[in-house]
């Protein structure tokens, strides 16, 4: 059974690692889409192909860099040209390649505008992080649940059938990543915690999942804001002892957070 391994550092290696392989056309461990011939993992991005560019996370990788967020994301979709014909940046390793020479940059914007900013600024605004404080992605992580720029996974083959395919990597390299990473969070409310931008169902539907591979989890308690457009679903993982997860979205917010007066909410009484 999968383990949660203690060391920082060692799942941005694997996670170069199989970059690596990636970029050299060698499997890359058990990652595959259930629709497609040949898998995800025998993809050579020399062919020039345009799908599954990887990206399994996005901002501080320095452990001596405060982090102050992490956040899991459901997919990051398609991508634009610059995503899809990006095979040359993967020389050896995400984040020397793309993330410290700033290839990308309009992926990196995203993930500071609609992930890094919302929750660090509603940190701030609550008093968590003092007003002096500049916000950035640099002091974030995204971790992506499905981490590939594909067409969105969920209408290519079915959030719930990618999964069931994938459900160990995805707890290995995304779930037990995160749960890591948010031990060295610095700030009190949200240390040891990991957010998911992700909907009440598609949560639910994820822990069945893993409850069916031995993860057992917890649904602790779920929440409406008082504006009504904004919800949240805390959960623990048994086998990840000591972290929570907390799922956040948004009636009509698809890829972006809630309002951020109800983010400010969620994180003030809910967390």
């Amino acid at each position: 059974m999968a383990k949660l391994i203690i060391h920082p550092p060692m799942f941005y290696n694997t996670w170069e690692d199989r970059i690596a392989d990636w970029y050299a056309g060698r499997p890359m461990g058990t990652w595959s889409d259930p629709n497609e011939t040949p898998l995800l993992n025998s993809i050579n991005p020399q062919t020039n192909s345009k799908d599954y560019v990887p990206e399994p996370w996005w901002g501080n990788h320095d452990i001596n860099t405060p982090l102050h967020s992490v956040v899991i994301n459901f997919n990051p979709g398609q991508g634009g040209d610059i995503q899809l014909h990006s095979a040359i940046p993967y020389k050896c390793s995400y984040a020397k390649d793309i993330v410290d020479s700033g290839y990308l940059p309009k992926t990196g914007q995203w993930h500071e505008n609609r992930r890094a900013l919302p929750v660090l600024n509603a940190l701030k605004n609550i008093g968590i992080l003092p007003p002096s404080y500049k916000p950035s992605v640099n002091n974030h992580l995204s971790v992506e649940l499905i981490p590939w720029h594909t067409e969105n996974a969920g209408a290519r083959c079915g959030f719930t059938k990618y999964l069931k395919e994938n459900i160990l990597s995805v707890y290995e390299y995304s779930i037990c990543f995160a749960a890591n990473e948010s031990k060295r969070i610095a700030n009190p409310k949200l240390s040891n915690v990991v957010i998911l931008k992700l909907s009440g169902t598609k949560t639910k539907k994820l822990l069945e999942l893993l409850d069916g591979i031995g993860y057992a989890s917890v649904i602790k308690s779920q929440q409406t804001v008082p504006s009504g457009q904004s919800h949240c679903l805390e959960f623990s993982i048994k086998r990840l002892p000591g972290v929570r997860f907390c799922s956040i979205w948004g009636s009509k917010s698809r890829n972006n957070f809630p309002s951020q007066a109800d983010l400010e909410y969620v994180l003030n009484h809910y967390i």
